[in-house]
């Protein structure tokens, strides 16, 4: 009897022995349900267990290797009484991946759904583990693996149980597959055929997934059981939804959500099989990342397939909302993007949910979620979908298409103004006082793309920009419509600055991220292939100077933010509730984690498009390391080692968003833990992210100013900040960009010919040392060549665009607005009494005045002023008209005509059209041509305003103007 006892032993511990998740010193046992109804021959992960009386479960029988002839005999009802109490009240945790016999039914556990759902399901049974207390349990895993292989060759049918259940489940595809192309659902008799058929399936399907997770794994039987149960049904009944009568569709719709109802119930309980089956804990795993990852990389292959599974389990999960959303008829797709995000969050390197993701980002019209789910799921480091590529191309095409139509939009409500939108001029104002003339120089800024921004609201405005942006990376994508890339690249960043630096913060932080993220795949994408095609190595430039304009618009937001908001308090930075830094920060952190993981691309050489830029990224660099690579400077936060007793290790949002993305495969950030106090609360927390983001920042920094050509050095007494930027072009190590071989021939005049002949001499002779000393002297000169050639060009250019822009304005006439009468009475009056200008008033700004005049729109004590101010000006300029002043003053029709009168007010306003502003301009435009007749082109008709879009208005009509306070100073009238 102790031979059987201990044969039995080591019998049932070689069966149920996981030796990829436990090692050789833990030793851990699983059973199998004994009580089960029928003979199954299980696999090897299970006790063989022939019953020999179907009547009777009292005895089971046994066979010792060495005896076949002699049975053993074990009575079930021992261990069925000491199981199920020692299993369930042990307290050490298990990591099992043991094979599981079909048919067999569970009690009930609490699932990842936090419900507690009662289900007849296959979960791995915990009766036999009680026996890894007992103390006859002692055998080494040597001798229960040598007992395992011999009990699989004697008994080989154990072995081709899966195999079985595969072929069992073809041969159920293919009789499921026939009956669904033949018949269809309005017949009440197939319906509860293709059930039935279903429910063997699930069943066989499910078995396979439990008890055999490699062979299962290997044969995409998880993938095979969505397809053949339920993607095929579903898809078939909402064909025949769409070509039924009315009648017969409630019936065929009510099928529809009965059958992805169940789908539903199915995979959920599959989810907490594989929980129990390999005592994975979702719930701990999806809350905690960092947790999932440690528990990941100690187990075991099958744990880590099972974890897999358990993925695509919540992949399908969330297809099933989203099918029942569209029944439904309804857009609510919340339920399925919560399993789409907790399938990301158990394997961020799969690129599927990321895929699904994009898919619902479409439905909703989200254009820039939508293509960051399709960048995510092409450029995952682990297993990308190939086919986003062309949903790329497809969405970059919409978002070039929407963009032509709100810009043609906007030329037709801006009419012909906006041909002359881009002008920016050098203003010469003459003004000439007796005899003696002065000249003051003044330039314009530019208005063409800021005139649409001013008069754009917030929501417009991102909205637009979104376009801008996307079409810029569409242009490098798709490498269609290139000649305009300068334009929208500049249109993107100008909008992109004129956006953060508002009074308040259009974007939210998640869409910066994302932004940050388009550009890093562009310029993986283009580096992937410049590889293949040389061509690409233009459109790799473009993509990486787009980037770091952008990372250099960012570092001096957050330069800006902490100066403002005085963060910075006697050494001490306090990020605390600081919505801009929230918006900013994280996408900024990431920023010099890709630029980090992708130094090849900036180091030795950045790169450069021999191009003036407006935002120079390592002089925004340079300013940052003023004030955060100060020594002085501590943080509210203590870093602590990971074994202090109260340490907590620090996951930021940013970077488990961006987990598994391949740009970003190679950055590299050291794990940083703080006290758990630093945690407690969410304002504590959000301060503490802040900290270490600044402190990976400062680390970055750092990394610059120390790398073996430092691009960044600190200087003393240097004038605005300490560090200042020390790029240096090395001919020696990469030629400058944009510099062909041909420009380096062109270098190589007679002089540099000569000193190659000398240099030969001294190789004939063997100095070597002074043949360097001439090899260095010639890359010096011939960079000196190319930088003089650099700088004549830009001159060159500077000098053609000057000359172009150059305006000379001679006040003669001035035409005032209403709002010059109401505000600046007196200044109108100084300029008329000084007898050196003609101020000229349009007729509709009379008549402004008369109704401003005529009564008060309101009884508060702005409109009264108002009211006031206009009867005052009225009857000024009715007595100036009829005196003899009308030398020096005249009003002027809608069409520019003067007249000494303004008794024709009303008349000339009749067949007036627009606006009073567009009137007002055009009437300046009008005598503005009839007065170039008579003064050789010079521009003598100025335009006095106080109201800001009308100036613009007029700017781009190049019809000069000023408010009426800055004119009487150019003109020393007070």
């Amino acid at each position: 009897m102790s031979f059987c006892l201990h044969f039995f032993n080591s019998f049932c511990g070689t069966l149920c022995r996981n030796e990829e998740d436990i090692s050789d010193n833990e030793l851990q046992w699983d059973g199998y349900n004994p009580l089960q109804s029928e003979p199954e021959s299980i696999s090897a992960g299970a006790l063989l267990v022939n019953h020999t009386n179907q009547a009777s479960v009292n005895k089971k029988q046994l066979f010792d290797p060495q005896n076949p002839d002699i049975p053993i005999y074990v009575s079930a009802t021992s261990r069925k009484e000491n199981s199920p109490t020692m299993a369930h009240t042990s307290n050490k945790t298990f990591l099992n991946t043991e094979k599981t016999a079909p048919g067999l039914y569970y009690p009930a556990k609490e699932s990842l759904f936090g419900n507690d759902n009662s289900r007849g399901d296959h979960i791995t049974l915990n009766t036999a583990r009680s026996l890894s207390q007992s103390s006859f349990f002692t055998w080494s895993s040597n001798q229960l693996n040598s007992l395992g292989e011999t009990i699989k060759t004697i008994y080989p049918g154990q072995e081709s149980s899966s195999s079985k259940w595969l072929k069992e489940a073809d041969q159920l595809e293919s009789t499921i597959y026939f009956e669904l192309s033949s018949s269809d659902f309005t017949s009440r008799n197939f319906v509860d055929h293709m059930q039935q058929l279903r429910n063997k399936l699930i069943e066989k399907y499910r078995s396979l997934i439990l008890t055999d997770i490699d062979l299962s794994f290997k044969h995409n039987v998880d993938q095979a059981m969505w397809k053949n149960v339920f993607h095929q049904v579903i898809e078939k009944l909402r064909q025949q939804i769409s070509s039924c009568s009315e009648m017969e569709m409630a019936k065929l719709k009510h099928l529809l959500i009965a059958v992805i109802n169940e789908a539903s119930t199915v995979y959920e309980n599959l989810i907490s099989s594989l929980e129990s089956c390999y005592e994975l804990n979702l719930k701990q795993m999806l809350q905690s990342p960092t947790t999932s990852r440690s528990f990941t990389k100690r187990v075991g292959k099958r744990t880590k397939l099972a974890i897999i599974c358990c993925q695509k389990c919540l992949i399908c999960l969330g297809d099933i909302a989203r099918y029942k959303e569209n029944v439904n008829g309804t857009l609510n797709y919340g339920k399925a993007r919560h399993f789409y995000i907790q399938a990301r969050c158990l394997e961020p390197k799969n690129g599927r949910p990321y895929n699904q993701l994009a898919v619902l980002a479409v439905r909703t019209r989200r254009r820039l979620d939508a293509i960051y789910y399709y960048i995510r799921s092409l450029a995952t480091s682990g297993t990308p979908i190939i086919t986003a590529r062309e949903s790329l191309t497809s969405l970059f095409d919409d978002a070039r298409r929407k963009l032509k139509y709100i810009e043609d939009s906007e030329n037709q409500r801006a009419g012909p103004e906006k041909k002359d939108q881009t002008i920016a001029c050098n203003e010469f104002w003459v003004f000439t006082t007796g005899t003696e003339e002065t000249k003051i120089l003044e330039t314009k800024e530019k208005h063409d793309r800021n005139f649409h921004i001013n008069k754009s609201s917030t929501s417009e405005m991102l909205k637009k920009f979104i376009l801008v942006f996307l079409n810029v990376h569409g242009k490098l994508f798709t490498k269609i419509g290139f000649d305009s890339l300068e334009t929208k690249r500049n249109d993107a960043l100008n909008m992109f600055k004129h956006m953060i630096n508002g009074q308040s913060l259009p974007i939210m932080e998640m869409t910066v991220l994302h932004l940050c993220a388009i550009n890093f795949f562009n310029v993986y994408e283009q580096q992937r292939r410049s590889e293949i095609d040389q061509e690409s190595h233009t459109f790799l430039l473009e993509a990486v100077e787009f980037s770091f304009e952008t990372i250099s618009i960012l570092s001096a937001f957050v330069t800006k933010v902490v100066h403002e908001k005085n963060m910075i308090c006697e050494g001490n930075l306090d990020p605390t509730n600081c919505r801009e830094l929230s918006v900013v920060l994280p996408a900024l952190k990431v920023s010099f984690d890709w630029m980090y993981a992708n130094r090849d691309l900036w180091y030795p050489s950045p790169p450069s498009r021999d191009r003036a830029r407006k935002f120079n990224i390592w002089d925004s660099l340079a300013k940052m390391c003023d004030w955060l690579c100060d020594d002085r400077l501590q943080f509210p936060i203590n870093i602590l080692s990971s074994d202090h007793p109260t340490s907590c290790e620090v996951t930021l949002p940013e970077d488990e968003e961006l987990s598994g993305f391949r740009p970003l495969y190679h950055s590299e950030n050291d794990t940083k833990f703080v006290s758990s106090f630093d945690l407690s609360s969410e304002s504590l927390k959000e301060r503490t992210h802040h900290c270490i983001r600044f402190i990976f920042i400062r680390e970055f920094l750092g990394y610059l100013c120390g790398m073996e050509e430092p691009l960044l050095a600190f200087k003393n007494g240097s004038p605005g900040f300490s560090y200042v930027v020390v790029l240096q072009q090395n001919p020696g190590r990469s030629k400058p960009l944009d510099f062909s071989i041909e420009d380096v021939s062109e270098l190589v005049d007679e002089e540099y010919q000569c000193e190659t002949l000398e240099h030969e001499s001294f190789n004939k002779e063997g100095n070597k040392d002074i043949s360097d000393l001439q090899l260095m002297h010639i890359s010096l000169k011939q960079e000196k060549h190319y930088q003089d050639k650099r700088k004549h060009q830009i001159q060159a250019s500077l000098s053609a665009e000057d000359h172009g822009l150059n305006v000379e304005v001679r006040p003669n006439y001035l035409i005032p607005d209403t709002n010059c009468f109401v505000d600046h009475l007196n200044l109108v009056q100084a300029l008329l009494d000084s007898n050196r200008f003609v101020v000229c008033i349009p007729l509709v700004v009379v008549a402004e005045l008369e109704g401003l005049a005529f009564e008060s729109k309101g009884m508060d004590q702005y409109s009264m002023g108002l009211h006031k101010s206009a009867n005052t000006a009225l009857t000024y300029l009715k007595q100036q008209f009829q005196s003899n002043q009308a030398s020096k003053l005249q009003a002027l029709t809608n069409q520019g005509s003067p007249l000494d009168t303004i008794s024709f007010v009303h008349q000339d306003n009749v067949s007036a059209k627009g606006s009073n502003d567009d009137l007002i301009l055009n009437c300046c435009t009008k005598f503005d041509d009839r007065q170039k007749k008579s003064s050789n082109g010079l521009k003598t008709v100025v335009l006095l305003s106080d109201d800001r879009n009308l100036r613009v208005k007029a700017m781009i009509k190049k019809m000069p103007t000023k408010s009426v306070v800055n004119f009487c100073k150019l003109a020393k009238i007070s």
